[in-house]
């Protein structure tokens, strides 16, 4: 018996311990506002009132050690509604990285069929989901997209929301994408939340869509063909995730890092309730 009664406190009082840990990390986050400088000033984002912006170290410690994910090495920051934050009921984040893909091409957006695109996502499923199988994951199945894509050319804004299940949970899960084009890569901002925050997060989108911008110099249009790289991608690519078939591997290393962020964003969700549940049991 003595033996069973040390075994459980030890175990409360590890538990106990990562509890006050994950406690004091959620305490000491600080977040800012105003205009922010993003990757060596590459690009900004102006957050405007009723939003917060995470930088990146606070952010891969909020994704590692208070959500349990493996490192994201293109993550630089995070955006929260103001009353939100990484464990605030009814919150979602946005989830912002910047690749140096290469310039990604828009002059075939005016002929891109955005339903063909979730035929093709739907029908790869199962090879997809093998991938994510090997790597740990669950099963991801798209069933529709939440808002359907749409592409700005103006100001070379891509976004679109797909409606997801995760495995067998009967609760669907909202990934919410937004990718700026630049003239070496592309800034994404990805929400991560739950489908019923999706009146939320099209509530705030207006105002989301307009706080990142490449600065100059960094823009789509700065684009020099002479010295710069084009990537072997195109907007249904970024939408699904997917290089084409012929991509070298410096492309094909990209489509692996999307196929993460699209798992991660998955179960996140779950897994902030799981936490917030275990910290009030």
């Amino acid at each position: 018996m003595q033996k069973i009664m040390s075994l459980v406190f030890g175990m409360f009082a590890c538990a106990l311990l990562r509890a006050n840990e994950k406690d004091s990390l959620v305490k000491a986050i600080t977040y800012e506002t105003g205009v922010v400088q993003l990757h060596g000033g590459i690009a900004r984002l102006s957050i405007p009132q009723g939003f917060k912006f995470l930088n990146a170290q606070q952010s891969h410690r909020v994704y590692t050690q208070l959500w349990g994910y493996p490192p994201q090495p293109d993550m630089i920051g995070m955006v929260f509604p103001g009353n939100g934050g990484p464990y605030t009921d009814s919150s979602y984040a946005f989830v912002i990285t910047y690749r140096a893909m290469g310039h990604v091409r828009d002059e075939d957006a005016d002929q891109l069929n955005f339903d063909d695109v979730l035929k093709h996502m739907q029908q790869q499923e199962e090879i997809d989901n093998a991938k994510r199988r090997a790597m740990g994951f669950p099963d991801v199945h798209v069933l529709g997209w939440a808002q359907k894509p749409f592409y700005d050319k103006n100001k070379k804004v891509l976004h679109w929301a797909k409606e997801m299940q995760l495995g067998d949970k009967t609760g669907h899960t909202l990934n919410y994408g937004v990718c700026i084009l630049g003239r070496k890569g592309i800034l994404s901002m990805n929400a991560i939340g739950a489908m019923h925050q999706l009146d939320a997060v099209q509530e705030d989108i207006a105002s989301v869509l307009q706080m990142a911008a490449f600065n100059k110099g960094n823009r789509h249009n700065d684009f020099d063909p002479q010295i710069d790289e084009v990537a072997n991608w195109t907007l249904s690519g970024l939408v699904t995730g997917k290089a084409p078939h012929h991509a070298n591997m410096f492309t094909a290393r990209f489509s692996n890092l999307f196929i993460l962020v699209l798992v991660l964003a998955g179960v996140c969700t779950a897994k902030i309730i799981h936490f917030k549940q275990s910290n009030q049991s």
